[in-house]
């Protein structure tokens, strides 16, 4: 208690923080402490844990953030600490590798807790990749651990959603978040843009969320789609918004995309099925060669329209509609709203079949 007391009484001057507490396994080593800013990750002190295990830091913090004290690579705690806080952390073994307990820093709790389930989720998970390994090739077992898997998502997510629906101004809901699903999700992403904008307006973590948040509302599902204006394989320009009417799938992709090529056949399976019941596929390629671009449109029998600036990932397309990755696509209604992003094989066509019979 001497230790601590001491400690909090050198904090004093305004911002002045602590982290102190005891990791009796790391007694004689060195600890470090890193700030994990949106942009980098970057060193803000080191201490030597005493005899006694004891530790100390003295930090100057103006806003909230996410820190790391860490010994190794593979033995480190991640905290959420505050201007003017007092964090004792105490570990009963190895820093981050065993039990520990916080006090003076609620926001570093809730976190813990976040981690803790996401720990576990992760430990499910490469439990699963082991069995599914193990029984490549039996149908009846990987139809299983499919289920298996899915079931723990789905439980790591409903945890992740019910913190933030009772701890929507919590710091630690940016963290949440990380485990949510943009796109059914999204009615959470804002509220947790708008309660922590109300305590943190001028966090430097709220900035980039904000962000983050604004750019899934202009592909939020019930918004109408940004036009796209480009050339067909005639050089004619073409517009997403002229198949205004139909039910259209706006389908990015690539010759040299593998996954895309993967899944052609289902986007034609789907086209022949339902174009004439008003489906039509808008395809927008990210190809660079014009070649590549009109063989792969033959090869894969892509009887739709397809446009395509072949500019690459430099394409206008790629900042107008955020795209991170490919393949990528939107459904939309005759109104040119999006109705479901991504939907795969049979999702897509078990959409269609809802909307269109």
């Amino acid at each position: 208690m001497a230790f601590i007391i001491v400690g909090c009484s050198q904090s004093n001057e305004p911002n002045d923080s602590l982290l102190s507490g005891n990791v009796a396994a790391s007694a004689g080593k060195m600890l470090i402490l890193e700030h994990l800013t949106p942009q980098k990750v970057y060193a803000v002190d080191s201490t030597e844990v005493d005899d006694e295990g004891h530790f100390q830091f003295d930090l100057t913090i103006n806003e909230p953030g996410f820190y790391r004290l860490k010994e190794t690579e593979q033995k480190f705690v991640t905290l959420i600490l505050q201007p003017d806080e007092l964090a004792i952390l105490n570990a009963e073994g190895d820093l981050g590798m065993s039990k520990y307990t916080l006090q003076g820093s609620p926001e570093s709790e809730n976190l813990k807790s976040i981690n803790r389930k996401v720990g576990n989720f992760f430990r499910v998970r490469d439990s699963l990749s082991m069995v599914f390994k193990a029984n490549e090739g039996n149908q009846e077992v990987l139809v299983q651990l499919q289920n298996e898997y899915n079931e723990a998502v789905e439980d790591n997510m409903r945890y992740m959603r019910d913190f933030v629906r009772m701890n929507p101004g919590s710091f630690a809901c940016l963290a949440a978040a990380e485990q949510l699903n943009p796109e059914s999700d999204y009615e959470l992403y804002v509220l947790i843009d708008t309660e922590l904008s109300k305590n943190y307006p001028n966090s430097s973590y709220l900035v980039e969320f904000h962000k983050v948040v604004e750019s899934m509302r202009k592909l939020a599902v019930g918004t109408a789609a940004p036009d796209i204006i480009l050339p067909n394989a005639d050089g004619e320009m073409v517009s997403l918004s002229s198949l205004r009417g139909k039910v259209v799938l706006v389908d990015f992709w690539a010759s040299w995309c593998k996954p895309c090529r993967m899944e052609n056949p289902n986007v034609v399976k789907a086209y022949k099925k339902y174009n004439a019941k008003g489906f039509e596929v808008f395809g927008v390629s990210l190809d660079k060669e014009r070649a590549a671009w009109l063989q792969a449109i033959e090869v894969d029998q892509l009887n739709w329209i397809q446009v395509s600036d072949l500019q690459f990932w430099n394409s206008s397309v790629v900042k107008l509609y955020d795209i991170k990755g490919i393949p990528f696509a939107l459904l939309l209604d005759r109104d040119g709203k999006i109705i479901a992003k991504n939907l795969r094989g049979p999702a897509l066509q078990n959409k269609l079949e809802e909307i269109l019979q």
